[in-house]
């Protein structure tokens, strides 16, 4: 059975009073009160702004997709330094791959649209290979065997045990330092296999909703990109029709947890993706290619359709 400690005064803040109370043993409102000091402690310090005050200016660090289309959907620099940025599509539309690009991208430095960091890579579904990341990281001028050491992985079996990753995390940045980058590939599969059917729809949703929860504290706080893949369902086009369209596994849990959320989608030899909810980008759609290098731009697309 996993166990999991708390670590310092930011692991009792990303955790929040339930899980503290869950974890301690604790009553719930002891817990909230023990939380709610340690929330004041990192405002004391710096690290999370007092409320209802003017918010210092903050340069956000970003991390590159490798692709200028990809980058340009998400302002222009890549993803978001201590927001969620959720990538969906059906299987083979290139979720992982885009996994394995960032892990090789942060650790590049700014010039080269990295971090000079680290990740860490919570892989759900063991599609996490080391020859991929060798490959993508030759590609890129760094040392492949570097590389590799530089992505700290977990691979849990259950949605418990992808939760305990989570908690740990915190120690792990603490340990290993420089950590820039966490994803999770993916987010919902674990939950969509354990807690299935109607029945389990509550339960499920409501666990989904604490670790996204947790998730987005984590970024802020840790000051993380955290990247996340989301598998879809199928659903009819129309009442009676048999044409059917994809929408991202987790309902409204996920659309609100998410500050980016990016579907993809495979078009012949290419891939498209589309940006379809920002705080404060347009929608748009943009063409990308996947080649052994890795993540790259489609030299001349043809019209989106």
């Amino acid at each position: 059975m996993l166990e999991t400690k708390i670590y310092s005064v930011k692991d009792l803040v990303v955790r929040g009073a339930m899980n503290v109370s869950e974890t301690t043993g604790l009553p719930l409102g002891s817990c909230n009160r023990i939380c709610s000091n340690a929330r004041s402690r990192l405002e004391e310090l710096g690290i999370i702004n007092r409320p209802f005050t003017s918010p210092m200016y903050q340069e956000t660090e970003r991390i590159s997709l490798g692709s200028k289309g990809l980058d340009d959907l998400l302002g222009g620099r890549g993803v978001h330094v201590g927001a969620i940025t959720e990538f969906f599509g059906e299987s083979n539309s290139g979720k992982t791959q885009v996994c394995h690009m960032l892990s090789v991208m942060v650790q590049l430095d700014k010039i080269q649209g990295g971090l000079g960091g680290k990740a860490l890579y919570i892989d759900t579904e063991s599609t996490f290979t080391q020859e991929r990341i060798r490959r993508i990281a030759e590609a890129r001028g760094l040392d492949k065997n570097k590389t590799v050491s530089n992505i700290i992985l977990a691979k849990p079996m259950s949605s418990l045990e992808q939760e305990r990753n989570l908690e740990m995390a915190g120690s792990t940045i603490d340990q290993n330092k420089n950590i820039k980058l966490l994803i999770i590939d993916s987010v919902s599969g674990l939950y969509r296999a354990e807690y299935n059917g109607r029945a389990a729809l509550p339960e499920r949703q409501q666990k989904l909703y604490r670790h996204m929860l947790m998730l987005r504290r984590f970024s802020e706080i840790y000051r993380v990109a955290a990247v996340v893949t989301n598998q879809v369902n199928e659903v009819p086009d129309n009442f009676g029709a048999r044409a059917f369209r994809h929408r991202p596994a987790g309902g409204n849990i996920m659309a609100h947890a998410s500050t980016y959320r990016i579907e993809l989608r495979q078009f012949v030899s290419h891939r498209i993706a589309g940006l379809i909810h920002s705080p404060y980008l347009p929608e748009k759609q943009v063409y990308f290619g996947i080649s052994a290098e890795g993540v790259n731009d489609v030299p001349k697309p043809e019209p989106l359709r």
